[in-house]
């Protein structure tokens, strides 16, 4: 009998341990205090292991990595991002990180200086070019980035096929030639 009366007890202490309020039960200061703590961590990485990130305001978010689940993005997580700075996206598959740049164009992001997707299989010019076209018709922050499309290759003695070597600063020029397995599109604040 005392057993079971102790089971039950150590049952209700653990039950009580993980059981967190829900964070609109919290005082604003002390939210306020949780997220700002969080922006140091990859929330988007943090959701292969909890959801909780997609319904978090994300006014703190100042950093977003997209993975292969980035095609899911939630509709109303990039519009709360109003602070957001960088986004990587990477993904090995094209259908993908391209229904994920047009959801990112279509977001007033007035804070973002980067935008990296790295596509790690094959990709003709044409996707390359398609994914350019995106992010200069419809980005309202365009103005303030410069697009950078580039090729990279995994062989461990081959140069780079564009001849790009990035300046220390900026890189204004693009190349779309496709003569390697691996491509990195990148928008940089000028």
């Amino acid at each position: 009998m005392e057993y079971t009366a102790l089971a039950a007890c150590s049952a209700a202490a653990v039950a009580a341990h993980y059981s967190v309020p829900p964070l609109s039960a919290l005082a604003p200061s002390v939210a306020d205090g949780i997220f700002e703590r969080l922006t140091r961590l990859n929330l988007a990485q943090c959701s292969l292991v909890c959801r909780a990130w997609r319904y978090l305001p994300c006014t703190y978010l100042y950093s977003l990595t997209l993975g292969d689940f980035a095609a899911a993005l939630p509709p109303t997580l990039l519009p709360r991002c109003c602070n957001l700075r960088e986004v990587h996206v990477t993904s090995s598959s094209t259908s993908r990180w391209l229904p994920t740049a047009a959801v990112l164009a279509q977001q007033q992001l007035p804070s973002l200086c980067s935008l990296s997707i790295q596509h790690s299989s094959n990709i003709s010019a044409q996707q390359l070019q398609q994914l350019q076209r995106i992010l200069q018709v419809r980005c309202g922050w365009i103005e303030h980035c410069s697009v950078i499309a580039k090729q990279a290759c995994w062989h461990a003695a081959a140069l780079d096929p564009c001849g790009l070597t990035p300046p220390s600063g900026h890189i204004s020029r693009s190349c779309t030639a496709v003569t390697a397995s691996s491509s990195l599109c990148t928008l940089s604040h000028l």
